[in-house]
């Protein structure tokens, strides 16, 4: 599992095959969202936020930016430019931009 926490006090984690999990700690509630939900993999291997507030999760499928407040994702693969599309667990880099 790879975990993340926002800057709301939000955990999220990725998972192997069950997609990104929500926790709240304050209220004890769990989200799930999948493939279902439009990530493009259920495989998240990393998580980063920026400064916008969005989640950019590296799934086994590209990446995706994930947006907490609405639940949607904007996916992009190797038509988007992505050298790749499968990312190893923990790959993730954030500048400072």
């Amino acid at each position: 599992m790879v975990p993340y926490e926002d800057p709301k006090g939000i955990i999220w984690a990725g998972t192997k095959m069950g997609g990104l999990i929500r926790f709240d700690p304050n209220s004890g509630e769990f989200a799930n969202y999948t493939t279902h939900n439009g990530l493009p993999s259920n495989q998240v291997t990393s998580i980063t936020g920026d400064l916008e507030g969005n989640l950019w999760l590296a799934t086994g499928n590209g990446l995706s930016r994930f947006n907490p407040d609405t639940g949607t994702s904007r996916n992009f693969d190797m038509d988007d430019g992505l050298p790749d599309i499968a990312f190893s667990f923990g790959a993730v880099y954030r500048s400072q931009k």
